[in-house]
């Protein structure tokens, strides 16, 4: 999951997103607070941060760096899904707890998905 762009809000690059899945009503969140800090990309060199990349490679951003790669947020949902009925699975995303609405230029959020099964 990541943010690009930005409009009135700083949204989607340097705004702090949380993105939720609801798993027959079980929450899974993961929230990006490092973005649009000074240091958010910066201080975190070591895990593959591209250090002094033309322009704003320091601040923290919405879900990635300049130069690392985008870690994947893995859940578990074993215990949220019935084997024997049907499981509904949706996703909404929020800017300051609320679905966003900017007056111009909205940013984007880039998500691949993927719900894996498997039997052992």
């Amino acid at each position: 999951i990541t943010g690009h762009g930005s409009d009135e809000n700083g949204c989607g690059e340097f705004c702090v997103t949380s993105h939720h899945f609801s798993v027959n009503g079980h929450i899974n969140n993961i929230t990006f607070s490092e973005a649009g800090t000074p240091l958010g990309c910066a201080n975190q060199v070591l895990t593959g941060v591209e250090p002094n990349e033309h322009g704003t490679w320091l601040y923290g951003r919405n879900g990635w760096c300049d130069g690392r790669n985008v870690f994947p947020w893995v859940i578990d949902i074993t215990q949220q899904v019935s084997l024997n009925k049907h499981n509904q699975i949706t996703y909404f995303g929020w800017f300051n707890g609320m679905d966003p609405n900017p007056k111009q230029n909205p940013g984007m959020i880039s998500i691949y998905s993927y719900l894996v099964y498997y039997r052992t």
